[in-house]
């Protein structure tokens, strides 16, 4: 019959040294726990038993020993159990005592003996107080009514701790009727790359006196390890290790996402539409390689049939052509009070899924270059809040609004002879655009002392296509009859930030 041993640390910790060590330099200790110091405990209680019962026959002692020193145990290890060697701050600190020396009088202290101490880490190894460690002896057979298995139990009750004091444990010997735990740790002598375990050694006789020695006793001091043990080393059970599974966000629906604009040169006023654009053009390669789940993905190479689902984000159907209704993503560059471009505001009247906040914030880990051959002049965005209040209220309900940045009319005002195209004028065309969108019976004022060259966002150029990206654009003041309510925004590249209109001040 197998002899089982089921050991708990009430605690939570095993406080041992190996043998030969400094405690505070042993940082590894001693896991599992020892034979040897298991045979050291047995026949140290030994003593409080004779005592208390007052049989001090020292045979079934003798032979209860020398059974268990006969073969080395197995242990069935709780696979949480950690040495605080492994964990980044180990084990626990406390200041030890050194020495006792006389304070300096030179930084005015009082003559005083003083304790001098130095920091010290305790380490340990953590044993889930719930979990059992588990002894087992497959070729030990101790009769059911044995004077050393009545002996045993004696012995094991009177166990209160092990390894130092603080290691509080209860031990106790299990009925074993049927199959015997199976084991998850075992001692070799050769496996030298697991950790050491003194045990006595099987090939010679068990010395009762240097079982009961003092590391101070002449037969054991300044010894390696004490005459008749040997070094054994158990592989322990490795970790168990919790599958790595992505994070869920949660991210609510929103339907505008901010970005403070910071960098050493502003792009100039006519310029801001660059910035959008190549945004723009990260957000869908973003999109690309999350969708796609491969991190060379670019939007303007996938197939049609798979730009599909870009469709809100690019502004493009499956057949590649303009989507209707303004739902795709509206880009806006809004300066603040010095005028330059601090803030770029994502919105669509649809409200963002969590897929494309993702794409909108990996595309703004990456710097932006808006202008070619110059890498100095590049701009960084970090994301804000969505509390975050926009700089310019562009969804107010209001009746008298103002460009904030330059309308471009989608059509040519005037002809090839340079003369006005009849219903093509500014104000014709910023009707007809409030026209499409559902405002109509406003006053439209446009300033045409305001015009400047402005670039456009354009395609990829087709043979054949317009090359030129400079428009001219206007500053227009609309007055309606009644409030209207935002965000406006009109003509040519108004996706991408032009022609967007705020409250009149």
């Amino acid at each position: 019959m197998p002899l089982v041993l089921e050991q708990y640390f009430l605690t939570g910790r095993f406080h041992a040294t190996r043998w030969n060590q400094n405690p505070f330099e042993d940082a590894h200790g001693e896991w599992p726990p020892s034979p040897w110091r298991l045979l050291r405990a047995l026949a140290a209680r030994w003593f409080e038993h004779a005592r208390e019962t007052g049989d001090r026959d020292a045979e079934p002692r003798d032979s209860l020993l020398n059974r268990l020193a006969a073969t080395p145990p197995a242990f069935n290890l709780p696979t949480d159990a950690r040495q605080t060697s492994n964990w980044p701050a180990r084990g626990l600190k406390h200041y030890q005592p050194t020495s006792v020396e006389k304070s300096d009088k030179n930084q005015g202290e009082r003559w005083v003996k003083r304790a001098q101490t130095t920091l010290v880490i305790d380490g340990f190894t953590s044993v889930p107080p719930n979990l059992p460690v588990l002894w087992i002896w497959s070729e030990v057979n101790l009769g059911p009514s044995s004077a050393e298995l009545l002996l045993l139990d004696q012995l094991l009750r009177r166990i209160t701790y092990f390894g130092r004091a603080e290691s509080l444990s209860l031990l106790r010997r299990i009925p074993i009727s049927g199959t015997c735990p199976a084991p998850n740790c075992e001692l070799r002598p050769d496996t030298r790359e697991a950790s050491p375990v003194l045990i006595p050694d099987p090939g010679q006789p068990l010395n009762l006196d240097v079982l009961l020695a003092h590391s101070d006793d002449l037969g054991v001091k300044g010894r390696r390890i004490p005459p008749g043990t040997a070094w054994w080393y158990a592989r322990r059970p490795a970790l168990p290790r919790a599958p790595r599974t992505p994070p869920v966000r949660t991210r609510p629906p929103v339907s505008i996402i901010q970005f403070a604009v910071g960098g050493r040169v502003f792009p100039s006023r006519d310029s801001w539409i660059r910035l959008t654009e190549r945004f723009r053009g990260a957000v869908l390669d973003a999109l690309a390689r999350i969708l796609l789940a491969d991190s060379r993905a670019k939007f303007r190479y996938l197939p049609h049939e798979q730009q599909a689902q870009f469709c809100l984000l690019s502004g493009k159907t499956d057949a590649n052509e303009a989507l209707q209704g303004h739902l795709h993503l509206r880009l806006w560059l809004l300066p603040d009070h010095s005028g330059a471009p601090t803030r770029l505001v994502c919105y669509r009247s649809k409200p963002f899924e969590a897929v494309e906040q993702d794409a909108f914030l990996a595309a703004s880990e990456l710097p932006i270059t808006w202008q070619y051959g110059n890498a100095d002049w590049q701009l960084r965005l970090v994301p804000l809040p969505d509390e975050t209040a926009l700089p310019h209220d562009c969804f107010a309900t209001v009746s008298t609004w103002q460009t904030l940045t330059p309308y471009v009319p989608s059509r040519h005002v005037l002809g090839r002879n340079g003369k006005p195209r009849a219903g093509r004028s500014v104000a014709d065309q910023v009707s007809d655009d409030l026209a499409k969108v559902g405002f109509c019976g406003a006053i439209i004022t446009v300033d045409e002392g305001s015009r400047y060259w402005v670039k456009v966002h354009r395609p990829r150029p087709l043979k054949g296509g317009p090359t030129n990206d400079l428009k001219l654009g206007y500053e227009v003041r609309i007055q309606f009859a009644a409030p209207v309510t935002g965000p406006i925004c009109l003509g040519h590249s108004s996706h991408f930030g032009l022609g967007l209109f705020v409250p009149a001040g």
